[in-house]
């Protein structure tokens, strides 16, 4: 197993017997169908934003597709978001590094840690990233791909640099805990 990286944690995610109740199984249909099924844990006080994901969705080859994103605050203001999405991978499928470097690079993003980490959902490429936004200062993300059936997946936490420490465990457990329903199991970094 990886060491752990404060940004990053990956031991004590999981809720304790005290803790459990505040914790809840989601389980996600979202509009692409069955095949992107998928479950995780989310913290109680959470909630689906609206209008994620699209109901007009459809896989692409070229960004990826929202499945869902989960907020700990309605607006979300500040910017405290959990998200999900779908691609399909390119027929010359490259590996989850280039994928994932190639993501952070069209998004501009200044990748601080990365490193492979097994999730509840298989094998994945993790990173801890950072980009400078105008209104909320520097942003936070732990970013995470994972390949399935074709498919990528890609996992995103986010919080202003001030409170991601208040929400890196809520929104770390909530990336671990991705699993899709129906795997085809060649999730591999």
């Amino acid at each position: 197993m990886s060491r752990d990286v404060p940004d990053l944690p990956i031991r004590g995610l999981v809720p304790t017997a005290q803790e459990a109740k505040e914790f809840r199984d989601v389980r996600v249909v979202p509009p692409l169908g069955t095949a992107y099924a998928y479950r995780f844990v989310l913290h109680r006080s959470w909630s689906a934003l609206e209008g994620t994901p699209s109901p007009a969705a459809t896989p692409r080859l070229d960004s990826f597709v929202p499945i869902g994103a989960y907020s700990a605050f309605a607006e979300p203001l500040p910017p405290v978001i959990v998200s999900f999405g779908a691609r399909l991978a390119p027929p010359d499928s490259p590996s989850l590094v280039e994928a994932l470097r190639s993501y952070c690079d069209a998004e501009t993003y200044e990748v601080l840690h990365v490193r492979p980490q097994r999730y509840v959902g298989g094998k994945a490429l993790e990173c801890l990233a950072q980009k400078r936004d105008p209104i909320f200062g520097l942003i936070k993300m732990r970013l995470a791909m994972l390949r399935d059936g074709g498919r990528l997946f890609g996992l995103s936490a986010m919080a202003p640099a001030a409170v991601y420490p208040d929400f890196v465990r809520y929104m770390s457990l909530a990336l671990f805990s991705f699993e899709l329903e129906s795997a085809h199991g060649d999730a591999s970094a």
